[in-house]
């Protein structure tokens, strides 16, 4: 704009007369210091300066980052490679957590959790059930298997096999466990199989992960997860398969029935006290039944339907973003609590297959509207964050 006043550090000029003012960084806060690198006194010339006027050496020194390297804030979000959690709201980019993995695991005393591979341990450990499906003709896409591990583990592999003679015979599919994605704590992980497995109803198969490096072992949860995952599992010692009593935890991803959307499982006991795999998935909440079968959670509140009927799964107003068990100090038994996000309140239900049990958290029944997008217990409280930035909490009661 003519008439105004420019203010800079330095003013370069190209041959074709455009002007280009250089300004040193000014952060809001901390130093940007600088000194002369020249061992020479500074020099004063006449007339206009040219390259010829500096030294051969950098100009300058940076002595205090304290401030920064000179960018106050980053306000385009997209000048970044890659990330991980981070923030670019509002229009600036805020860092995620620092996430530092475990570089090795061994089992634990008292630990569920069965080692395949390592130094001393079977390579292979198969789990027999029997394919359950509504579907006619069932295909198994892949499975989650609840896995811990070192980083570093060689890539393991997930199968599936036909059964022979009460053991694991005819390889039917194969999936990759990739280096890298197992981690310390535990997770569930998913696999995909290269062509989804066709199957058949009411025919027994095995599942067995198998990790065949001599010094990293990858851990399989074992648990009695369901009254009605009877079947033996089996374990490879070199040889032949041997048959054992452990159950694992597992899921089997039909392709043509199943969740409706991406399932979170998470362990948990509820009224009944029978230990489950539980998998919100969508507007609705599953358990993991005979077979690793996905079973919808119903209402146990309705009048019983006729023999021949059966009840589709509770569904609820909006998709659960989170989930967690919770028992207050005033309470006998664990409530499983779901966020249904800022826009509908939240569900607490009693986890009692056979005698299901919903009720709305809201101020009816609770005194308050519980939005939530995020849960966890903390100090016999049961956090609840939502709004964005907003934290509450609740004791059973209020």
């Amino acid at each position: 704009m003519t008439g105004e006043i420019a203010q800079y550090d330095e003013l370069f000029v190209t041959a074709d007369g455009t002007e280009y003012p250089f300004m040193f960084p000014r952060p809001l806060t901390g130093g940007l210091g600088n000194v002369s690198v020249s061992p020479f006194a500074p020099k004063s010339t006449t007339g206009d300066r040219s390259y010829a006027d500096y030294d051969a050496i950098s100009a300058i020194a940076f002595t205090d980052f304290s401030g920064g390297i000179g960018q106050e804030r980053m306000t385009d979000v997209t000048k970044y490679y890659e990330g991980t959690n981070l923030d670019t709201r509002g229009g600036q980019l805020t860092l995620g957590p620092l996430v530092t993995a475990t570089t090795r695991v061994t089992a634990q005393a008292g630990d569920v959790f069965y080692a395949i591979g390592g130094s001393g341990n079977p390579t292979k450990i198969a789990a027999r059930f029997t394919m359950l499906s509504s579907a006619t003709a069932p295909k198994l896409r892949g499975v989650w298997v609840f896995l811990k591990g070192d980083l570093a583990v060689p890539a393991s592999t997930v199968k599936l096999y036909a059964n022979t003679a009460n053991a694991p015979g005819a390889e039917l599919g194969t999936a990759t466990i990739a280096t890298g994605t197992l981690r310390g704590t535990g997770r569930w992980v998913n696999v995909l199989f290269a062509t989804p497995v066709t199957v058949q109803n009411n025919v027994d198969y095995w599942l067995s992960v198998e990790n065949a490096s001599a010094t990293l072992a990858v851990f399989w949860l074992g648990a009695q997860l369901d009254v009605y995952m009877t079947l033996p599992s089996a374990t490879w010692n070199g040889a032949a398969w041997v048959a054992s009593a452990v159950k694992y935890s597992y899921l089997l991803a039909d392709y043509q029935v199943g969740f409706d959307a991406p399932p979170k499982p998470l362990l948990g006991t509820g009224g009944d006290n029978v230990p489950r795999v539980w998998a919100p998935a969508g507007r609705s909440l599953y358990y993991i039944g005979a077979a690793a079968a996905p079973i919808g959670i119903v209402n146990g509140n309705l009048p019983a339907l006729p023999a021949a009927q059966v009840r589709t799964p509770v569904t609820l107003s909006a998709d659960i973003i989170t989930a967690c068990w919770y028992r207050a100090p005033s309470q006998t038994a664990n409530f499983l609590y779901l966020g249904l996000g800022d826009g509908a309140v939240g569900q607490r239900f009693n986890g009692s297959i056979g005698a299901e049990s919903w009720i709305a958290l809201d101020t009816a029944t609770v005194g308050k509207n519980v939005y939530a997008s995020a849960l966890c217990v903390h100090d016999a409280l049961l956090f609840y964050a939502y709004d964005q930035n907003k934290i509450d909490c609740y004791d059973g009661t209020n």
